[in-house]
């Protein structure tokens, strides 16, 4: 059974989007995207390689300087945790993607 937290994720995440922004990748590897809908955003990441992934990411387009974020991801047993995160440095964003795991960061404009 799917844990409760991913439940009531995937039930707020929408079908429509109203845009996507290619932020990183390697065909094969990995890619993280960022999508919006309304004035809310969803950066996603996902790792196919099979050693974990550390990226430094610049979402100061997605997220003010103060705000806080909430930060979807694997453990290393691939088991989902949240983090709600206050954006220090919007523009040095670190985040791990476990090996063939996932990430989401929320926030609102």
């Amino acid at each position: 059974d799917a844990p409760a937290l991913a439940i009531d994720f995937m039930k707020e995440v929408p079908t429509t989007w109203d845009e996507t922004v290619f932020l990183d990748g390697y065909p094969g590897k990995y890619c993280v995207l960022a999508r919006r809908h309304g004035d809310r955003w969803y950066v996603v990441g996902v790792n196919s390689d099979n050693k974990p992934l550390f990226l430094k990411l610049d979402l100061s387009r997605f997220i003010s300087q103060g705000r806080e974020y909430k930060y979807y991801s694997d453990t290393k047993e691939l088991l989902i945790q949240l983090k709600v995160i206050k954006a220090l440095c919007p523009d040095k964003v670190e985040v791990t993607i476990q090996s063939n795991g996932g990430m989401v960061i929320v926030c609102n404009l």
